[in-house]
């Protein structure tokens, strides 16, 4: 009989986000100096997606465009964005996504005001070595036009599919952070929101695809738009359950209130009796407010070592 991760309803605020995935590195092999870079370019998307993320944001890539020249290879990715929070029928917004591979580097340039990715308009999103820790920096320019310094950094590659966590950041406190799969391109984004003494985090993540069928017996719901706080708390906390399950890295302690029942719950997993997990999504469908703070009910979607999809409804106590 299979074991499946424990999921369970939990009382948490977010103290920080961790998103160390503690993997282990992958050195590449570079091509001839002059000459696209073979590893970055398996790292380019093929495939067109759907992404999802806070405040009832959406997008979807609609073509992949690739292009050769001399030194230099390019995938042009073309979509749009659907605004689903006024009313259940779609407002579209046209963007583009360029990724350029070189000897070295992968620079993403991005067109489509309404796109929640970068602020800024051009940036090494990778470069070699692929490694853990490799830095780099540079200067970029802003939505404003403002040139900011900005550094990059390799915070972990997982040993097996090789996906790469990359962390950009920027002196005033600012980042961004990007997991980069093969084939796949970005699978999930997250950035810092600040507006005078309040932040948050905003992105996105990947919908699985319809080859990934949900369990006949899960009675799926009509998604409803939380907060962005709210939001960015869930994705948070799953990023690091995760990580809990896989690594047992103790991050997931800061999304939880000290000696709560949620506290008691997690320190009692036996690790030998859970199978690793990748999470892949979740969506709400159904807020409750209470007198100690508000309730959010959600259906989350994993996908365990063995390639099972498992999907399973999570109740969040959130106190504010």
């Amino acid at each position: 009989m299979k074991k499946r991760a424990l999921l369970f309803k939990l009382s948490g605020f977010i103290v920080c986000i961790v998103l160390a995935l503690g993997l282990s590195s992958c050195k590449a092999k570079r091509e001839h100096a002059g000459e696209p870079d073979a590893v970055l370019m398996s790292y380019l998307p093929k495939a067109l997606g759907s992404y999802e993320g806070d405040g009832g944001y959406y997008h979807v890539i609609k073509t992949v465009e690739t292009l050769e020249s001399k030194g230099k290879y390019t995938a042009l990715l073309r979509g749009e964005v659907k605004d689903l929070t006024q009313t259940r029928h779609y407002t579209d917004h046209r963007f583009e996504i360029e990724w350029v591979v070189d000897s070295e580097k992968i620079t993403q340039k991005t067109s489509g005001n309404r796109l929640n990715d970068s602020i800024f308009k051009e940036i090494v999103v990778l470069k070699t070595p692929i490694e853990i820790g490799n830095k780099w920096t540079h200067n970029v320019v802003d939505a404003d036009n403002k040139k900011i310094k900005v550094t990059g950094e390799i915070m972990s590659i997982d040993e097996e599919t090789h996906a790469i966590v990359v962390k950009h950041s920027t002196p005033s406190g600012y980042f961004e952070e990007r997991t980069i799969v093969k084939e796949q391109g970005v699978t999930s984004f997250i950035r810092l929101v600040a507006f005078k003494n309040e932040s948050s985090l905003t992105g996105y993540h990947i919908v699985e695809n319809s080859s990934s069928k949900p369990e006949e017996n899960l009675d799926l719901e009509e998604r409803i738009v939380i907060p962005s706080h709210l939001f960015a708390l869930i994705l948070g906390f799953n990023m690091a359950w995760e990580n809990y399950v896989n690594e047992a890295d103790d991050g997931i302690f800061d999304f939880i209130i000290s000696d709560s029942e949620a506290q008691n719950k997690i320190t009692a997993v036996d690790h030998t009796q859970i199978i690793a997990v990748d999470f892949i999504s979740f969506y709400p469908y159904e807020m409750d407010y209470d007198h100690s703070g508000v309730k959010i009910y959600v259906i989350e979607s994993y996908k365990s070592d063995s390639d099972e999809l498992i999907q399973t409804k999570v109740v969040y106590h959130v106190v504010e």
